[in-house]
């Protein structure tokens, strides 16, 4: 029975341990938070709007394809029959305008 209460003890110890390791870590973590942001604010000129995005005709039909995939049923049919049309018709314009 020794041994057992001994383990016990080992464990209870290790789990305070632990607890108040991470409990001042937190509290660290926050105040360094709290001191970053007020040293250091974030301005208007470094928040930048994305750019749009240009996606191709091949790549507009595959995800339509996807998402008619996704929803499964005779959907996917006519989507993949759609794809077929459009990248055709994005071949034929790439041949045609360069």
């Amino acid at each position: 029975m020794f041994m057992i209460d001994e383990g016990l003890i080992i464990m209870a110890v290790g789990i305070q341990v632990v607890f108040a390791f991470l409990t001042i870590m937190v509290i660290i973590m926050r105040l360094m938070s709290g001191f970053i942001i007020k040293r250091f604010p974030e301005s208007e000129e470094s928040v930048r709007p994305r750019p749009p995005v240009r996606v191709q005709p091949e790549a507009a039909g595959l995800i339509g394809a996807a998402d008619a995939a996704e929803a499964g049923g005779p959907e996917i049919a006519a989507a993949a029959q759609t794809v077929e049309a459009e990248i055709a018709a994005a071949a034929a314009a790439a041949r045609m305008y360069g």
